[in-house]
């Protein structure tokens, strides 16, 4: 049997001679996983979930606003209304299209990358040279 295993075995015998004790370390500690899960609930209903779209509505403004910015701080450009500066588009939801899945092949690689690197490193070996 492994040492975790005879440690978990260990500690349940313990808990079993000693039901008292059991009690007042396993109810608190209910409790307080039972109130940190209703908190986080509470903060991420009303506090960040409005946010995401209050996020999604500002940067659409801003993607609006900011070529028409850009145009007026350069000297030589001119921004055409095209969805670019300088140039027309004729269609201006393919170039966001196109620009939203650059993002979102963006986002998937910066975070898989890392992943994949890290589920490749034994996690005894990580804690063992830290």
């Amino acid at each position: 049997m492994t040492g975790w295993m005879q440690d978990v075995r260990y500690a349940l015998r313990q808990l079993r001679k000693a039901p008292g004790f059991a009690m007042t370390a396993v109810v608190p500690l209910a409790l307080g996983i039972g109130a940190t899960t209703a908190m986080y609930r509470v903060v991420q209903g009303v506090l960040l979930a409005p946010l995401t779209g209050s996020g999604v509505a500002l940067g659409t403004v801003a993607s609006l606003a900011v070529p028409r910015l850009v145009a007026s701080v350069l000297s030589g450009v001119v921004y055409t209304g095209g969805g670019a500066i300088g140039t027309r588009l004729s269609n201006s939801a393919t170039a966001l299209l196109w620009a939203a899945g650059g993002m979102l092949l963006a986002a998937v690689m910066a975070s898989y990358l890392p992943a994949r690197r890290a589920s490749a490193i034994e996690p005894t070996e990580a804690l063992r040279a830290e």
